[in-house]
């Protein structure tokens, strides 16, 4: 009975449940003021697609998510030495909001081996890449 009422203070605080009655225990209701969370950073990029380390072909499809008020984003394809295999604009967001991008990057063969996916913004200010995250990649024919 008490782990059940532990649980149900978890599901609470967890969720911001408030007055949440005993289901599992028959017990009377209690009102409860809910915990607020801290909160949790989510890195300006994020890159769900491709996994580190992938083994890919062209075209290499990148994708995630980015927050980035008033700056282009980047999605770039790179050899071990940087040079720029295929690169996509995705644009210059102007809210800040969170968005997904799915981009195809065509690059033409010729290159098989380690490469980097590269997800950066341009910063508005000095045009430094911001909040860049680089994924490794194995590239095959």
């Amino acid at each position: 009975m008490h782990m059940l009422r532990r649980q149900a203070a978890a599901v609470m605080l967890l969720t911001g449940m408030t007055g949440f009655a005993s289901a599992c225990g028959g017990g009377e209701a209690t009102p409860t003021t809910a915990v607020p969370l801290p909160h949790v950073h989510t890195a300006a990029i994020t890159v769900s697609s491709p996994e580190a380390n992938e083994a890919i072909s062209g075209p290499v499809s990148a994708s995630g998510t980015a927050s980035i008020k008033d700056s282009q984003i980047i999605v770039e394809l790179q050899d071990t030495n940087k040079a720029i295999l295929a690169s996509t604009p995705l644009g210059s967001p102007k809210s800040g909001v969170r968005g997904v991008y799915n981009v195809a990057l065509d690059y033409q063969g010729g290159h098989q081996g380690p490469a980097v996916v590269v997800v950066y913004a341009i910063s508005p200010y000095d045009g430094s890449h911001v909040h860049e995250v680089d994924v490794p990649v194995v590239l095959r024919y």
